[in-house]
């Protein structure tokens, strides 16, 4: 046992039990019963699970949407930069101007190497800064043309535009990160399996570590459980409390433990129930738990996994 201080719970302790009744012209899109389940956490959280899920993950799905769109506008941009940038000097290329001085750089640059083999010190100063003159002239009718692009400055500007927003679409969805890392959160405590851990105790439970490898009879994992001791305040619906932890281990049947292994913390947001007492001594006192079928169960299966939505439709 360990003291731990806070957690937050929803204010919507007691859920309402109610089946949803669609309207006789509206069609049922779910035929999952646990679906009709009308869930009352607080003023905003309320409705079925499909709702609650829409709720709780619609903002951050849809930033996290808009933020992709833009982050693939922005680093088009690059491309298509260089490619007016190219086109311009391939343009420049082609001019008579310019085809006269390649003429004239490639002379120069034969004679800069006849002057490197057999001139003077003096025709090989005065062979390389004739070359040197043509090169930089040609460079300057390059970089001429492409400043005086009227594409180019305004592509930039369009960059300059959608960097900003990047960065606004960063900031907000990192902000509806946190909220819905806060809902996720107190959801988890509100539902998690309390102290005392009596037979028929049940609650999901949350993060927990396994401390081996499952095997075919099960996991074993340590599991934090709370007990109540003082409410606290309450913000925008969510109340702290202040609790005492219990650090306890359970062994879990019933259940597909693939991917679970032995001291990487894994979310279990299933409805479990204590079947039997401790045994053993502390610290490896061990409660055995199985899964006890509920609607939260749903409520979890919709909510954790978050969807990826088509990009926003085009400004």
């Amino acid at each position: 046992m360990f003291h731990g201080s806070v957690i937050t719970l929803f204010l919507g302790l007691c859920v309402s039990v109610a089946l949803a009744e669609p309207a006789a012209d509206t069609p049922v899109v779910s035929t999952n019963p646990a679906d009709q389940h009308v869930w009352e956490l607080t003023d905003y959280l309320k409705g079925t699970a499909p709702k609650i899920r829409d709720l709780v993950n619609g903002e951050l799905e849809r930033l996290t949407a808009k933020q992709k769109d833009v982050r693939q506008r922005c680093s088009g941009y690059d491309a298509a930069i260089l490619a007016e940038q190219a086109a311009v000097t391939n343009a420049v290329h082609k001019s008579d101007a310019y085809q006269k001085l390649a003429a004239e750089k490639a002379q120069a640059e034969a004679d800069l190497k006849t002057a490197r083999e057999t001139g003077t010190a003096q025709e090989k100063l005065d062979a390389s800064s004739n070359f040197n003159r043509i090169r930089t002239a040609m460079e300057k009718m390059e970089s001429s043309a492409v400043a005086a692009d009227t594409k180019i400055p305004q592509l930039l500007k369009d960059k300059k535009e959608e960097q900003q927003e990047m960065k606004r679409c960063d900031e907000a969805v990192i902000t509806a990160q946190k909220w819905r890392d806060k809902l996720i959160s107190a959801l988890r405590d509100t539902f998690k399996m309390k102290w005392p851990l009596t037979p028929g105790a049940a609650g999901i439970l949350g993060m927990v570590t396994p401390v081996d490898d499952p095997d075919a009879n099960g996991v074993t994992v340590e599991y934090v459980a709370y007990e109540p001791v003082e409410t606290g305040g309450t913000q925008e619906g969510i109340m702290q409390i202040k609790a005492i932890f219990h650090q306890v281990r359970l062994h879990l049947t019933g259940m597909d433990t693939k991917g679970m292994h032995k001291g990487t913390p894994v979310a279990i947001d299933r409805n479990f129930t204590i079947v039997r007492r401790a045994r053993g001594d502390e610290p490896e006192r061990t409660y055995e738990a199985r899964p006890a079928k509920d609607d939260i169960d749903r409520l979890f299966e919709l909510l954790i996994p978050l969807r990826e939505l088509p990009p926003p439709a085009s400004r």
